[in-house]
């Protein structure tokens, strides 16, 4: 991998003569290739999008409306993610606290 930057940055600078360039050379020329990529890069977005959608229906035993379906979309760029999730067998418990304070 370096020896491939070192070979980008050694091409990007123009060497006057057929002499093999110096180390100095090619350090200069992957500096400036280096720092031109990240300002590059740091312009360069990606489309993210989120979707959660949720629908409820009435539960007659329950006396309520509660979840029937959730679906999710996740696009980041080209990627996109479908997720469905359906609920059902909704039952009623009881419980019980009671507050503690701290000693």
């Amino acid at each position: 991998m370096l020896t491939c930057l070192l070979a980008l940055a050694a091409g990007a600078r123009t060497v006057a003569s057929a002499q093999r360039p110096t180390l100095d050379d090619l350090l200069t020329g992957l500096d400036t290739y280096l720092h031109d990529y990240e300002e590059r890069m740091s312009t360069l977005v990606a489309e993210e999008r989120y979707e959660l959608i949720v629908t409820y229906q009435r539960e007659a035993a329950l006396d309520m409306f509660v979840p029937d379906e959730m679906e999710e979309v996740y696009a980041y760029g080209q990627l996109v993610t479908h997720a469905r999730a359906r609920y059902t067998n909704f039952r009623q418990f009881g419980t019980t606290a009671r507050l503690v304070s701290p000693e």
